[in-house]
């Protein structure tokens, strides 16, 4: 479908999918409220109030002052052609950077980097937004492969929000397997998923609700396992680098992957288990608040 074709080059040049689902209803309305905004682009009204501000600052929609308050949308062309020159010139600054910093990074500078990244570690992450990010650099940062297995709001909410990194991923050569419960409700797929799954490298598999936990591994050494729910839905997640933990858990992912159906399964959807992760309901709403993280040095002998 065109939307998808759209949404997918809004994103492509920076939006996430909220900001460009808003931005194409308004480029239609031309000129609308909140209200009007929400329902031509199916979205929940709050998530409409949050994502204006920062389509403002990129210069794609305009506050009309008026009672209720009205939003103008910057004319497609002109916004797109903004959203280009923008990513141009954020490429030219990193390629500046990183020229600069291999030109004076020494070979000394090298092996004090690599032997403080080989210490094998624990963090305990209790805020939400701070593990989507974390998830996301180590998405950005991936080389050979990124396994994971999780709850289908968690699969969906980090999918949906991540594309753009996981494309690029999948451009770059890494294998993605990811292990999910099947749709709700008897839908089918999104179309990003479908996406993905065009591509040879990508491969996700489906379990009967509730998924046994809910992880992520990053090119077979570091891993993150959320680890409990509190309330409000902001988990505590377990991230390791100790290669013990890791190689514990690409086992046993491996397990659910040999279980798991390359195929939908049919049959009654169940509760989920209050100790899964509900990233898809709570990860727009909470990427703003501050980040509470408990840093635990774990040294082993024998095993780094």
């Amino acid at each position: 479908m065109l939307q998808d074709e759209y949404l997918q080059t809004l994103m492509d040049l920076g939006l996430t999918l909220v900001q460009a689902k808003a931005y194409l209803a308004l480029c239609r309305l031309d000129c609308a409220t909140i209200k009007s905004i929400s329902k031509m682009s199916n979205l929940a009204r709050q998530d409409v109030y949050r994502i204006m501000p920062s389509l403002q600052k990129m210069g794609l929609v305009e506050q009309v002052i008026s009672n209720p308050t009205k939003y103008h949308a910057v004319p497609i062309k002109k916004g797109v052609y903004s959203l280009l020159q923008h990513h141009i010139e954020e490429q030219e600054k990193l390629t500046k950077k990183t020229t600069e910093l291999l030109n004076h990074l020494k070979e000394d500078d090298l092996k004090t980097t690599f032997t403080a990244q080989e210490e094998p570690q624990l963090l305990i992450i209790s805020e939400l937004s701070l593990l989507f990010k974390k998830l996301m650099n180590g998405t950005r940062a991936s080389q050979v492969s990124i396994d994971s297995v999780g709850t289908w709001e968690a699969f969906d909410g980090v999918t949906s929000n991540g594309l753009s990194d996981f494309k690029k991923a999948l451009h770059r050569g890494v294998r993605i397997k990811s292990i999910t419960e099947r749709p709700p409700n008897g839908k089918s797929l999104p179309s990003y998923v479908k996406t993905l799954q065009k591509h040879p490298l990508y491969e996700v598999r489906f379990v009967s609700p509730p998924a046994p936990i809910t992880m992520a591994i990053l090119d077979k050494r570091e891993v993150s396992i959320c680890i409990s729910a509190p309330a409000g839905n902001s988990p505590s997640s377990l991230w390791s680098s100790n290669r013990v933990i890791v190689n514990l858990a690409l086992n046993y992912f491996e397990e659910i992957w040999n279980k798991a159906s390359k195929s939908i399964p049919l049959g009654k959807r169940k509760e989920l288990q209050p100790n899964n992760l509900t990233l898809k309901k709570t990860v727009n709403h909470k990427l703003q608040t501050n980040p509470s993280v408990a840093r635990i040095n774990l040294h082993t002998k024998g095993n780094a």
